[in-house]
């Protein structure tokens, strides 16, 4: 790839720089309430034009796919990974109150264990000192809460590729189908990892997709 300017990144949940050694690096990269919210940011997107990718992972997948054709069709090409329209299909509201008590309580190493849920590499290390406890029990809020309605992606003209870890222990299969049933013309790659998505695939995946 010729550099970092066409692609736009939205990470998820605890989704910080450090996990991309590449994308990272990225002037366009967010992470979901650290510190900007979901309005914050789709009016961020709703700024960017042109000739661009959006990669979005996991709560960035899905706020994509909430705000539809709005934001999607604003994009040359779209890439969704390990996307999932309702968190609660996904993970009970139980284990994710616990996740939120456990952050009020342990503070930010609990982390520790979610990132060896999603396969991060170990070598791949937040700095958990500058960790806010406060935004990450939003973003968690937010999950528990957040829909999208399908009738937003009926519309949607931009090529979608929609991405799945075959070892996702966060997005089951099931949850990733009901995405994928509504965007019948995306293209659905499937790696063998788990929730995290290494960049290094998903840089190698958009410079195939540009013509």
């Amino acid at each position: 790839m010729s550099g970092l300017q066409p692609i736009c990144f939205l990470s998820g949940w605890a989704g910080y720089r450090e996990l991309f050694p590449f994308l990272g690096r990225l002037p366009h990269f967010y992470v979901p309430f650290a510190p900007h919210g979901e309005q914050a940011i789709r009016n961020i997107l709703l700024g960017q034009d042109g000739d661009q990718t959006l990669v979005a992972w996991s709560t960035g997948a899905h706020m994509v796919l909430k705000w539809g054709a709005d934001i999607i069709d604003r994009f040359a090409r779209v890439v969704l990974v390990a996307p999932f329209l309702d968190f609660t299909a996904c993970l009970p509201c139980r284990i994710i109150r616990n996740m939120q008590a456990r952050l009020e309580q342990e503070g930010p190493g609990v982390l520790t264990a979610f990132y060896a849920n999603c396969g991060v590499p170990s070598d791949l290390a937040v700095p958990l000192e500058g960790v806010h406890v406060d935004q990450l029990i939003r973003g968690l809020a937010y999950l528990v809460r957040s829909r999208c309605i399908p009738d937003l992606l009926a519309d949607v003209q931009t090529p979608i590729h929609l991405v799945h870890g075959s070892k996702d222990r966060i997005v089951p299969k099931r949850a990733f189908a009901r995405v994928g049933s509504l965007l019948p013309r995306a293209k659905v790659h499937c790696f063998p990892c788990g929730h995290f998505v290494p960049d290094h695939l998903l840089t190698s995946l958009v410079e195939s997709s540009i013509p």
